[in-house]
């Protein structure tokens, strides 16, 4: 699965279908029960076939906790039907969790074991009162039922489908309102298809399951035996891929958003859980639903307040992304750029660390992403964001999207699919922004040949006497051109070009800079102590996100304040 079809598959809360979990379980055991009845095995044979089975496919799946609290659920059904005994769903649940927590009580605080948790919790609870809720929504009387007796064969199996279909949906609306949540707190979605999408897609799913195990049993005998099941399962599989890309692309049918407070979570779960079974069953979907729409609207207002109250002061955030830079501008007026939004190892176009950064500030928009230059450490993650994020406007260098790179060519899809306006500067513009708070300083109107980092755009942040001087991958021959423009202030912040490199001589550029803090932003390489020695020399203070991690610079009229902070908090 690619980047783009992963976040495909979050966007329309689909991604459970295919990975390995308690789902996929259930309908093997399902499978399972149909071929015991079929050849007429005994009651006891049939449960020794089922638990048999899932026993073997949760250990073949590598046991993980979804699957496990799949096949403990299993096991008691089917023990209790031997026994002639009522099993209760959710003290059987209850047991699932006590036997994870016995291997490793840490399984407990995994997002994807919480979310199949309460799935699981949900659909036991909407099942129970399904009838009621099922007339309630339906609002049949006895007439009807008479009426429907009357029809044909054909008219009933319709009715019967239709009504099982209902049910589907109210069941995929229970459980996409009971994890929504949780899925906004950690993956910042809130994804309405997933009621209708789940419900489409659980036929071919099923599909491609049943028809993939039995071209793996298949094969195992006589390899031609898997070829058919192999066929359906590719078809079923192409069927889901492109649901799953119709989905995706439903207006509305998805919203990126920043997080909610993590109280608000916690209350959500605690009340339902407290509060919920105090309601009269014949009113607990209505209260449910009414109850989670509240809920997400508080808070929505909570996730995003932080954007009514932008930064007092000009502040810069050096993102931790290793090698690679990623540098959030944070304007007073609100305004909120990015200069450069990559790393080196990216191979899934990932946007992780960059984005939560963006998040945590409560923004769904990016005013403007400046782009230095086209080597891949500087740019990797935009395709992600741009899906994540509205962003007004793209800038960049003179021909740097033309450069016959795949990676760009990927970025030039991406930024035309997002509708984004796209701004070619160089210094004879002057300034990035109609504010003439950001001052180009490199490259000239035409490209250097033969060197993307000579040709990196430097820009300089003047929102504060206190200068941000932010350099890309600059290197000679670039480096000789911007020593010959006016020198900025002295005792600014200035980034280290490209991250710390110790085979370039900055010595010329700290000098004429005269900054009184150096950030790097690099990876494990930048923390050896030659490269702080190097940026030092005339008398500046360093700082290494691959050392400090991220870095946040507040500059004021009279000095700037520089924090370290971990990512990992937001």
């Amino acid at each position: 699965v690619d980047s783009a079809m992963h976040d495909q598959l979050l966007e329309t809360g689909t991604i459970h279908l295919i990975t390995v979990s308690g789902l996929h379980l259930g309908v093997v055991a399902g499978v399972l029960g149909a071929i015991a009845v079929a050849i007429r095995m005994g009651r006891w044979g049939q449960a020794a076939f089922v638990i048999g089975g899932c026993v073997l496919f949760m250990l073949v799946s590598g046991a993980k906790p979804p699957v496990v609290r799949a096949a403990v659920i299993v096991g008691c059904v089917v023990l209790a039907m031997l026994a002639n005994r009522r099993n209760w769903p959710l003290n059987t649940l209850s047991l699932a969790a006590l036997i994870l927590m016995a291997f490793n009580p840490m399984y407990l605080t995994q997002i994807g074991v919480q979310l199949s948790f309460v799935a699981v919790a949900t659909l036991f609870c909407a099942s129970r009162s399904d009838h009621g809720l099922r007339e309630d929504l339906i609002a049949e009387s006895q007439l009807d039922q008479l009426i429907r007796e009357t029809r044909s064969p054909f008219w009933r199996r319709v009715d019967g489908c239709c009504r099982r279909l209902l049910t589907a949906l109210w069941l995929s609306l229970c459980v996409t309102l009971a994890t929504t949540p949780l899925i906004w707190f950690h993956f910042h979605l809130v994804t309405p298809v997933a009621i209708v999408a789940n419900v489409i897609l659980s036929i071919p799913m099923a599909a491609a399951l049943i028809s993939g195990l039995a071209a793996v049993v298949g094969g195992w005998f006589w390899p031609p035996l898997a070829e058919i099941p192999a066929a359906i399962c590719h078809l079923a599989l192409t069927i889901m891929q492109r649901i799953i890309g119709w989905g995706a692309g439903l207006a509305g049918g998805h919203f990126w958003l920043p997080s909610p407070p993590w109280w608000s979570v916690l209350g959500f779960y605690t009340v339902t859980a407290v509060g919920l079974p105090r309601v009269r069953e014949g009113r607990r979907g209505r209260v449910f639903v009414a109850g989670v729409l509240a809920w997400s609207l508080m808070a929505l207002i909570l996730a995003v307040k932080p954007t009514w109250s932008p930064p007092r002061d000009p502040r810069a955030t050096f993102v931790d992304v290793g090698h690679g830079t990623s540098v959030v501008l944070e304007s007073p007026d609100g305004r909120v750029t990015l200069y450069d939004c990559g790393y080196l190892g990216n191979q899934e176009l990932d946007s992780r660390g960059i984005e939560d950064v963006v998040w945590a500030m409560g923004r769904t928009r990016i005013d403007r992403v400046v782009l230095s230059h086209a080597d891949v450490d500087h740019y990797n993650a935009l395709p992600s964001m741009l899906r994540r994020f509205r962003i007004d406007e793209l800038v960049t260098g003179p021909g740097m999207l033309a450069v016959p790179k795949p990676a760009v060519e990927q970025l030039r899809i991406a930024v035309a699919e997002a509708g984004c306006k796209v701004r070619e500067v160089s210094i004879v513009d002057r300034f990035v922004d109609h504010e003439q708070t950001m001052e180009i300083l490199h490259p000239p109107p035409e490209r250097l040949p033969d060197n993307e980092n000579g040709n990196s755009l430097v820009i300089l942040w003047r929102e504060a006497p206190r200068e941000l001087l932010l350099t890309g991958d600059l290197e000679p021959p670039g480096t000789e051109i911007l020593l010959a423009r006016p020198r900025p202030r002295p005792g600014g912040v200035m980034m280290a070009p490209h991250h710390g490199s110790l085979t370039a001589d900055n010595r010329p550029l700290l000098q004429w800079a005269r900054p009184r803090e150096v950030v790097v932003s690099g990876g494990l390489r930048s923390r050896r102590p030659e490269v702080e020695a190097m940026l030092s020399v005339y008398g500046s203070e360093v700082f290494v996100t691959a050392r400090d991690g991220a870095i946040r610079v507040t500059l004021r009229d009279a000095n700037s304040t520089l924090e370290r902070f971990r990512q990992e908090p937001w």
